[in-house]
């Protein structure tokens, strides 16, 4: 006998359930599709790589699991027991500095509307372009339901980790995987009426979100859909910096400290 492909099954966060609403409300538009391009120097044992990948989907349960929403009556989330990671491999070692870089930009924007089968696990893949002789970037893509920004650098260590061990023939020492069920299930057991008051205290007297001033009748003003539209500016390295830096004295992702920061200016 063979053992059933689901390991688990268990319903949505909230936080969860609002990036599967949007991501089926906007088809195509990849808001939530997480892109991490790293620049590696040096020579990459391509096979030891990708199993180091493959190894921290084996390890984590949330790396292997799908969603479905129809024919049930809630959204619910399911483990299974096994996923073969998608990982490819690029040569653009014949092309220029300058078609490299154009040719990066292609792929990232057509990765992200590419987004990915929110039904079939995993909810991410991995790309490694040769540059040049010991140069490779490496692209790794993900949906936002599963990883948050200090969760996916706590999972890049491990990859390195797992990925050095094995190049130099050490044992692969990690620390036990932490299960996201427990943390599902410990959220569902919380009294909302407990946090009620407080929030409606801090939202007392809120009728409608703050006017941006931005006339969406006016060409170009908004995207495709009519919702939204990109606006791309540079940070100094100054800035930089002490974003980091209060990141990591406060204990929270650099995003956080950004909508911290959007929340001052909408007050």
């Amino acid at each position: 006998m063979t053992s059933p492909p689901v390991e688990d099954v268990y319903p949505l966060t909230p936080m969860q359930r609002g990036m599967l609403f949007h991501t089926l409300y906007a088809p195509g538009s990849g808001v939530y599709i997480c892109q991490t391009a790293c620049l590696v120097r040096g020579d990459i044992d391509r096979d030891a790589f990708r199993k180091a990948w493959q190894l921290a989907v084996d390890r984590h349960a949330i790396l292997r699991t799908a969603f479905i929403w129809k024919r049930a009556e809630e959204p619910q989330q399911v483990v299974l027991r096994r996923a073969t990671l998608p990982f490819d491999e690029l040569d653009w070692s014949d092309r220029t500095a300058g078609e490299q870089e154009a040719s990066l930009e292609r792929f990232l924007v057509e990765d992200q509307a590419n987004g990915v089968d929110l039904r079939k696990a995993p909810l991410m893949r991995i790309t490694l372009i040769r540059l040049g002789e010991g140069v490779h970037r490496l692209i790794w893509s993900h949906h936002h339901l599963l990883l948050d920004g200090w969760s996916s650098a706590q999972l890049l260590k491990e990859v390195f980790l797992a990925y050095a061990a094995q190049r130099s023939g050490s044992p692969i020492r990690l620390d036990e995987a932490p299960r996201y069920g427990s943390y599902v299930e410990w959220l569902f057991r919380q009294d909302s009426k407990q946090s009620e008051p407080i929030w409606r205290r801090l939202l007392a007297g809120f009728q409608s979100p703050t006017a941006l001033s931005i006339d969406l009748s006016q060409p170009g003003a908004a995207g495709p859909d009519g919702d939204y539209r990109h606006h791309a500016f540079e940070i100094g390295e100054e800035t930089v910096a002490a974003m980091r830096a209060l990141a990591k004295e406060r204990r929270a992702t650099i995003a956080t400290i950004v909508q911290a920061a959007w929340a001052i200016v909408l007050s």
